[in-house]
């Protein structure tokens, strides 16, 4: 093998395996973060208190998974589109699954934003 073509197969590695470092974060991070804060929070103000800032939170942590879904499937997809031209199934079904993941978080965030 030609050393150029290492190099672009370990760059293809290297992208793909950064889409799934995001994915992975985009589902443990926001949503880990937004019960600390919410549990916070709760710590500091007593029971009968107004609900907007935990509102506020978890519309942020929505906001962030939709942000890192989007890279996720983005870098999934440049990692794709290097690829040689006979691409493998399993690789056509990975983005395909990549794309339904950042799906909803896209709708969602579309609905935080236009309601």
């Amino acid at each position: 093998m030609p050393a150029n073509r290492i190099a672009a197969i370990a760059s293809v590695l290297t992208v793909r395996r950064a889409s799934f470092l995001t994915l992975a974060i985009a589902a443990i991070a926001p949503a880990g973060w937004a019960y600390y804060q919410t549990r916070a929070f709760e710590k500091v103000v007593p029971a009968p208190a107004c609900g907007m800032p935990i509102v506020a939170i978890w519309f942020f942590a929505l906001a962030c998974v939709a942000i890192l879904s989007v890279t996720a499937a983005a870098l999934n997809l440049a990692s794709f589109l290097r690829l040689a031209s006979p691409v493998s199934r399993a690789r056509k079904f990975e983005l395909a699954a990549f794309m339904l993941l950042a799906l909803p978080a896209l709708i969602g965030f579309a609905l935080l934003l236009f309601t």
